[in-house]
């Protein structure tokens, strides 16, 4: 059967895309879902485009999103398409289509606005863009961090020890975070809005040498506070020059939390009182809260991992770009990476 790979910009099939995309996905999500993810993120230069595999018959038989988002290259703006929703019809699996699409970036590459592509994939997708000459540029951990340890082992069926350790655990939490104070003249808390302090501190971690996608006002509305789909909150730390750093957050299940994305002005200073407060937060409002998480890559910014700051890590996922970069930019602790930057 003859497969025709092209590219088709996403407001003028969204519906066909939406339904071929809920067939041959696990999650079924509705055409106001989709509406906001590509027609409601903040402009950026490029079109949302649909990368697909017709048959002769004209039928979708594969299909994948390509949608920019800019990342500041240590200052440098730069577009970069993020890939997303990649779906191929069950029949027409294990004959090398996903490849076949994925091989078309090249042609968008020469003839739009794209630096490079970006993916955080599966096992399988991954398997196909390494096929397709993608390269590994960074891992992003799991970390996970205790919070009680009578309600964290206690869910996994060790109750009786969590109320053993509890006590021990939890004063060694109370160290940990006296040795991370808010300074003096320092406020935390969660905001109801996103004000123009957003923007400043963007544009004060946005210049610095690493490689980081944006992060402004405009975008962390979207992305978080619009979520159609998911309810997350902003955790603020403040200081009498302005915004030193935040944490977005959500909870996916009752007695865990999941910070979704954070950044601070200068992370070596104000990491600390950060998570300190945001921790102290949750174990006040939520009396049964057991375990916060965080997904993040080891980078230039934070200096190396979390576990000065009481994390396990758990696991990891890929992060991958095509084509690789040079310079500084080929190196995966030169990158900011969160959840944040994970496809919606």
């Amino acid at each position: 059967m003859t497969i025709t790979i092209g590219h088709t910009p996403y407001g003028e099939i969204s519906g066909e895309v939406v339904s071929f995309r809920n067939a041959n996905r696990g999650t079924v999500r509705t055409e106001n879902y989709f509406e906001w993810r590509y027609l409601s993120r903040p402009p950026v230069g490029g079109e949302r485009l649909v990368v697909t595999a017709r048959t002769g018959a004209g039928d979708l038989a594969g299909a994948l999103s390509v949608i920019p988002h800019y990342y500041n290259f240590s200052g440098e703006r730069r577009t970069m398409g993020k890939i997303a929703d990649i779906s191929v019809g069950e029949r027409f699996r294990g004959q090398g289509l996903a490849a076949r699409m994925f091989h078309h970036l090249d042609e968008l590459a020469a003839s739009g606005p794209y630096d490079h592509f970006i993916a955080l994939p599966n096992t399988a997708a991954a398997s196909a863009l390494k096929k397709a000459g993608w390269k590994r540029v960074a891992g992003i951990n799991r970390y996970v961090k205790v919070l009680r340890a009578g309600g964290f082992l206690g869910e996994r069926g060790y109750a009786r020890l969590g109320r053993t350790l509890s006590v021990v655990v939890d004063r060694a939490q109370e160290r940990l975070f006296e040795r991370h104070r808010l300074p003096a003249g320092a406020t935390s808390g969660v905001v109801e809005e996103l004000d123009e302090s957003f923007d400043a501190l963007w544009e004060e971690a946005g210049s610095r040498p690493c490689v980081i996608g944006y992060r402004d006002r405009a975008y962390l509305q979207w992305r978080f506070l619009d979520h159609p789909t998911v309810e997350h909150a902003v955790f603020a730390l403040r200081d009498g020059k302005g915004l030193r750093g935040y944490v977005v957050f959500h909870n996916p299940s009752q007695g865990n939390w999941m910070i979704d994305d954070l950044l601070c002005a200068d992370f070596s200073r104000d990491l600390g009182p950060l998570f300190t407060s945001f921790f102290s937060h949750l174990r006040k409002t939520d009396p049964g809260a057991a375990m916060a998480a965080v997904r993040l890559n080891e980078n230039v910014l934070i200096g190396g991992n979390l576990f000065r700051y009481g994390f396990l890590r758990r696991d990891h996922q890929d992060f991958m770009i095509y084509p690789m970069p040079g310079g500084d930019a080929a190196e995966g602790k030169n990158w900011y990476l969160t959840a944040g930057d994970k496809d919606v």
